[in-house]
Formats: structure tokens, C-alpha cells, sequence
């Protein structure tokens, strides 16, 4: 599957029968589409999070810098609830009532038939290929649970209903049903625990661009677990601990730097170390050498301080409105190195789950009825039906209307520039025939129409003009900087022009710094510092990154016990503060060991400030 920020669209399948299916395979066949498709044009390589998957990821690192490996999202919260369920005995004992009730109302005939007519609806039961299944079937049991009850109160509810063997089970259920050890109390306080889980894995599992949500996403689940009445301490650690683990294993520099770009968050990603470092990372691995200390760093201090069209009231509320693709599309024209990579980093998915969902479709074509059907004409149905799929959600307006620019669009322009320019051409030559240019020789009289008007302006108005745009340079978010979108040093000169000299940056993007960025890419250790100010970082450092014709083990990484405390993690983050060795230059309030004395407010990766 190939996500853009226009739509998804189904690249292709590929028969593994009688193959071989480690990691140096997945490797041959990411590398086949990323040649296809360009990788200038990939950002990121999203798959499941088994140790293969990751292995190949690594692999795809080495080849190709500028594409990062992201593990499933989806897939890594769907184990974090497995792991609700295996480490919690308390949890476990729920889910396995829950479970014991479910399995004898769906396998007893007589029972389930008398379910059926009080509540027409059928209880679910857990599946092995499904996400969040337990809480899906505890789910089902609440809201039951008034047919359940009615069938234990009826007059037909008796031992006699069952066979002889199913006696013990029928009993069993009866006292879970009655609540006679608080059974209802408890599966209340198991969806409560797995609620806010569920609910961000369906969003990162439904349609759309959502991998700028997960990293503040996770941060509301873990605060909403340090409010939760019904858990104890102890009971909160766990729960914490286990979604720590979790999220330490599938975060990913691309997390930070969506969540860095999003507009809806952009008060909130300041102070973030992590999150900062995450970006640097990403701007690092596409920016220009020629292009870091002055445009590049400029074009980031303008979107952290807000500046220009960023910071008006409009685009403040169209950020939790629009899209961040269409935010940056429609806010962001003013940067016009950071703008088209923003669009397309923001437009990235951050679950591999849609791939697998053609295995249903497989299936239907590929049935008892339709055995003698080759691989290769397989693939070709399924490319078709689930593109047409997408083509009729688009239509239909099921999906977001997207205005993101395609390529053609480009060429068309040029074209039409081209037709321009011969026009002028045959006007100034007095050979073009059309009405039009009739008219505008009329209105120009013997004069060069076009070069008088667009070509060759007099002094007096280019003077008028600087002026116009001097007047209008204190207002930059007005509609004149939107719809002139200034090139590259226009503004520079008309603030040397006005006076008004522009201020350096905080930040400044140097070739030292990125080679520090790049090696902790490779390392894992670009997080490190995160973990020391708040706890909330990775606790264990990746492996180096492989070469591509050397297969290397994958260890599992073992990862440290999150520490708990009383407080929220946007509580956390406004307390954190830079450890560096000499100091960082930032107003904000720091605990560095030497001191702390500068203008900008954004965090420091230097150790020397």
C-alpha cells in the first residue's frame, strides 16, 4: 500500500509460496518499490513489528538515509492490551468470565436460542486476528447485560436446560450473571483501563493521516490512566509500566517530528527535548548543506514563533479544524523549503493494518470455487477492486477532500507559461490574430502592451510598489503576504529597506549538528536525554544500524521500569530542564550546570549551548 497525503492507494502483492521469508527477503521487496516509485519520494517504510519486519527496516535505513522505518502503531497498542491481560491477574480474572459467559451462551443451543429472543443480538466472542477483542467482548456483555439477567430470572432458566456435562458451567455463569463477587463492577473497571487504548488504536486504524497524533495521543492515555479512581497505586504502575514499555518500542523520530509540525500542538512541542531532537533528525536526513544556518534555520524559527500567516487568528483555528496537510498548504506558503516537506511528512499513516486487510479480499476471490486462478491474475483483481474501492470513497466524499498539489499540476503550469510567452511574442511581433490581443493593443496604443505592463515597469513604480510593500511588511499574517508568497529574500531586502533588521535565529542548523544527529540516529541514543528529564523517554538504545549484505541477529531490548508520579505529562514536560555540560541559550527557566543566557526558547542539541 502506498500512502500519500491524496489518498492511499493498493501498489501490489507479491506470491511468497515456496519462498524464502526472513529478512533479507522483505528487504529485495521494499527496495524493488521504493526503485519503482522513487525514493526521493518516500518518507517512511511502515510495517508490523516483528523482529524480521525490523530487521528489513534496519536494512532499508542503510541503503537509503532519507527513509526512515517506523514500526505499526496499531499493532504495538494491540499488544499492550495482550499485555494488560497476561500481566494483570486481576484483569485476566475478568477477561476469563467474561469469557466463560460468552462461550456458554454461544456454544449451548438452548441458551443461546433463548438470548436470541430476548435481545435479537448475539454476544461476541474473542478473536485471534482481530484488534482489541476483549475489550470488544466486555463491551458486548454491558451492554447485555439486561438480557442476561432475564434469562437467569426466567422461569425456564434450570439446570434441566443443559446436558449433564454442561451442569458446572451453567452454575458458573449463573453467580457471574447475579454479580454475586461484583463481576459487573469489575468489567466496568477493566473497559475504563482499556478505553482510552482502544480508542486511540482505532484512530491510528482508520483512514486518514494520523501518525502527528500518536506521540500527544499516547501522552492523553497515560494521563488519563494517572487519574483513574478505580486503579490503586500499584494497580496504576502496572498499567503505566506496561504502556511505557509499549510506546518506548514503536516511537520513532517521525513521531516526534509530526508531532513538532503539527499545527494543533505547536504551543505544546517548545520545551520538548525528544521532540525537538526527533525533528532535527528528519530535517537533517532531506535539508541542503548550503541551505542549514540561514534558510533552513530561519524557516524553523518562523514556524516556532508563529510569525507571518502562521500566527493569526485564523490559522489558530483552523489548526484543530483543517487537516495539518491542508493547514500547512493553505498557512505555510511563506516557507517555502519547509512547506512541501511538511506536507508530506504530515500526510503519512502510522499503521500498516490496511495492508493486511486485503487478505480478506484474497480470500473471497481466491475461494474453492476459484482455485485453478494464478498468482498473477490474483494480484490484478485485487489491485482492481481495491482501488476502485478508493476511487468510490472519494467520489462518494466518504474520505477528506484534498487540494495537496500533484505533479502534473507543475507541468501543466509550465506549459501554460510557455503558451504565455509565445503570445507575448506574436503581440510585440504584431502577428497574433486573436481578440484579445487586439484589444490590448488598442488600450496600449503603439506602445509594447506586455512589456510596458509586466515586463519593464519604470522606476516610479517600482518605487510605488516597494513602498506598498513596506507599508504592508509590519503585517505580514494579512491576505497580501498569503497571496504574493514572496520568494526567497524578497522579505529580507524590504526589511533592509524599511529599517527593520531581522533577528537572528535561536537555533541555528550547523554541519557539526548534523553529523551528531545522524550518528544518534544510527546509535539510538537521541532520546537519552528525554529519559533523564522526565522519564518518558526509550529505555534501551537501538542496535547499530546493519549493512545491507551483512544479516545481522536482532536482540530484543530490554527496557527499565517507568517511574511513576503524581503528576500529568503536560505537568511533566513544563517542569523538564536541560542538563547540558557548559549551558544552553534559552530564556526559558533551566537547571543546566554552568548557567543559561540567551533569547530563544527553543531547546539546545549542542553540549556547547
Amino acid at each position: 500500500m502506498v500512502f500519500s497525503p491524496v489518498g492511499t492507494v493498493f501498489w501490489k502483492s507479491v506470491c511468497m509460496e515456496g519462498r524464502e521469508k526472513d529478512s533479507k527477503a522483505y528487504f529485495n521487496l521494499l527496495d524493488g518499490v521504493i526503485q519503482e516509485i522513487g525514493a526521493g519520494s518516500i518518507v517512511s517504510v511502515v510495517m508490523d513489528n516483528a523482529r524480521v519486519c525490523a530487521k528489513a527496516g534496519k536494512m532499508v535505513e542503510a541503503k537509503y538515509p532519507g527513509i526512515f522505518s517506523v514500526g505499526c502503531t496499531a499493532h504495538a497498542l494491540d499488544l499492550a492490551l495482550e499485555d494488560m491481560y497476561k500481566c494483570m491477574d486481576w484483569m485476566k480474572a475478568i477477561v476469563d468470565k467474561g469469557n466463560q459467559v460468552g462461550k456458554f451462551f454461544t456454544n449451548v443451543d438452548k441458551v443461546r436460542a433463548m438470548y436470541n429472543r430476548i435481545a435479537n443480538a448475539q454476544l461476541k466472542r474473542p478473536a485471534v486476528t482481530r484488534f482489541a477483542t476483549n475489550f470488544e467482548m466486555l463491551q458486548s456483555l454491558k451492554t447485555g447485560r439486561n438480557p442476561l439477567e432475564l434469562c437467569v430470572c426466567n422461569a425456564a432458566w434450570l439446570e434441566k436446560l443443559v446436558r449433564g456435562e454442561h451442569v458446572p458451567a451453567f452454575n458458573a455463569v449463573t453467580h457471574i450473571i447475579m454479580d454475586t463477587n461484583g463481576f459487573w463492577k469489575d468489567v466496568d473497571k477493566a473497559m475504563a483501563v482499556m478505553e482510552p487504548v482502544v480508542k486511540l488504536l482505532r484512530l491510528v486504524d482508520g483512514p486518514g493521516a494520523t501518525m502527528s497524533k500518536v506521540y500527544f495521543g499516547m501522552d492523553a492515555v497515560v494521563a488519563k490512566m494517572r487519574t483513574l479512581e478505580c486503579l490503586s497505586e500499584a494497580e496504576r504502575a502496572d498499567v503505566e509500566k506496561i504502556l511505557m514499555d509499549r510506546w518506548a518500542f514503536m516511537t520513532s523520530e517521525l513521531h516526534c517530528a509530526t508531532a513538532f509540525l503539527d499545527p494543533e500542538y505547536r504551543t505544546h512541542t517548545l520545551r520538548d527535548t525528544e521532540i525537538r531532537e526527533g525533528l532535527n533528525i528528519w530535517l537533517y536526513s532531506w535539508a541542503l548543506p548550503e541551505l542549514l544556518q540561514n534558510d533552513i534555520s530561519r524557516q524553523v524559527d518562523t514556524w516556532v514563533q508563529g510569525l507571518g500567516t502562521l500566527g493569526t487568528q485564523n490559522a489558530r483555528d483552523q489548526a484543530s479544524k483543517k487537516t495539518p496537510t491542508l493547514w500547512w498548504e493553505a498557512f505555510g506558503g511563506s516557507l517555502d523549503l519547509l512547506q512541501p516537506q511538511a506536507i508530506k511528512l504530515l500526510g503519512q499513516a502510522s499503521s500498516s493494518a490496511e495492508c493486511e486487510r486485503n487478505w480478506s479480499l484474497h480470500q473471497l476471490i481466491y475461494g474453492q470455487r476459484r482455485t485453478k486462478l494464478m498468482p498473477e491474475r490474483l494480484s490484478k483483481l485485487v489491485y482492481n477492486n481495491w482501488n476502485i474501492q478508493f476511487a468510490t470513497r472519494r467520489e462518494r466524499g466518504d474520505g477528506e477532500d484534498f487540494h495537496i498539489s500533484w505533479k502534473d499540476d507543475q507541468l501543466a503550469r509550465v506549459e501554460v507559461d510557455e503558451w504565455y510567452d509565445q503570445w507575448a511574442a506574436q503581440i510585440r511581433e504584431g502577428t497574433a490574430g486573436d481578440a484579445g490581443a487586439a484589444e490590448v493593443c488598442i488600450d496600449e496604443s503603439d506602445d509594447a502592451p506586455l512589456e510596458h505592463t509586466w515586463l519593464h515597469n519604470n522606476d516610479e513604480d517600482n518605487f510605488a510598489d516597494d513602498e506598498d510593500d513596506i507599508a504592508a511588511l509590519g503585517a505580514l499574517e494579512r491576505t497580501w503576504h498569503a497571496n504574493t508568497k514572496p520568494r526567497k529574500h524578497q522579505v529580507r531586502e524590504l526589511r533592509r529597506k524599511s529599517g527593520v533588521e531581522e533577528s537572528d535565529p535561536a537555533f541555528v542548523y550547523t554541519l557539526e549538528g548534523r553529523d551528531r544527529a545522524l550518528k544518534a540516529r544510527q546509535t539510538g541514543d537521541w532520546v537519552d536525554r528525554r529519559e533523564a528529564i522526565s522519564g518518558r523517554g526509550r529505555r534501551k538504545k537501538k542496535a547499530t544500524v546493519p549493512n545491507v549484505a551483512e544479516e545481522q541477529p536482532v536482540h530484543k531490548r530490554k527496557r527499565k521500569v517507568a517511574e511513576v508520579g503524581c503528576t500529568t505529562e503536560k505537568e511533566d514536560r513544563a517542569a523538564s530542564a536541560f542538563t547540558l555540560e557548559e549551558g544552553c541559550k534559552s530564556s526559558s527557566t533551566c537547571r543546566s550546570r554552568k548557567g543559561c543566557s540567551s533569547r530563544g526558547s527553543t531547546a539546545c542539541e549542542e553540549e556547547n549551548g
